[in-house]
Order: C-alpha cells, then structure tokens, then sequence
C-alpha cells in the first residue's frame, strides 16, 4: 500500500505539472504570435535607428562643412578689415601729399612772381641804362 500510496503522492505533482504543461502548450501560438510582433518592430526600430544614424551622419558633415565656411568668412572679413584700415591710412598719405604738392606749387608760384618782378625791374634797369648811354652817344 505504501508504494500505491506514494505513486498517488508522486501522481500529484506529476499532474500538476502535466496541467501547466497543457496550459504552455495552448500558450505557444499566442506566444508566437507575440514573439513575430516583437521581431517585425524590432526590424523597424532598427530600421529607424539606420535611418537616424544616417542623417546624424549627413548633419555632422553639414556642420563641419558649415564651421570650415565660417571659418573661411571670418577670415575673409579679418583680409577686409586689413584692407579697410589700409586703404585709410593710404588715402591719409595721399592727401597729406596733396597738400604738400599744394603748398609747393604756391611756394613755387610765389617764387616765379617774386623773379618775374626782379626780371622786369632788371629789364626796366638795363633799358634805363641803355637809354642814358644811348642818349649821352647821341
């Protein structure tokens, strides 16, 4: 009896698992069925994250195109900055030079007058002269 009655106690849980074991069985095409959506949005969250790392590549060449055209304009606004405050100062010089060229053409001018006038009154003093020397021969 004792045997019977411990293939009944081993019955039992044999039974039970049996039970849950059934239980799985009907499980499994639902399960399946979970497992295909899992995988097809699984396909598709890889799919997204290609995608995404594929733009994140295009807008970090973009940026870096984008800070080596900064950096080129930068640079080109510093050659115009130069450019500017040289063409101050040149234009500074050149009209310095014009002045001074003004002030030499009057100094010059002044000096052609003043000798005009020393050349006329020599003219007058030599024909003065010539006239007396003319009139005492005569």
């Amino acid at each position: 009896m004792r045997s019977r009655e411990q293939a009944r106690g081993m019955l039992a849980p044999l039974q039970t698992q049996l039970a849950a074991t059934q239980v799985s069985a009907g499980q499994v095409p639902e399960l399946k069925s979970t497992l295909e959506a899992v995988q097809t949005r699984l396909n598709g969250m890889e799919a997204q994250f290609a995608a995404r790392t594929a733009t994140l590549a295009a807008q970090e060449a973009d940026r870096d195109d984008l800070r080596k055209r900064l950096a080129a304009a930068e640079a080109i606004l510093r050659q115009k900055a130069d450019l500017e405050a040289t063409h101050a100062a040149l234009r500074e010089t050149l009209q310095q030079e014009r002045r001074q060229s003004a002030e030499k053409l009057a100094q010059l001018q002044d000096v052609r007058d003043e000798m005009t006038k020393e050349f006329k009154l020599a003219a007058s003093s030599i024909m003065q002269q010539h006239g007396e020397t003319f009139t005492k021969q005569n």
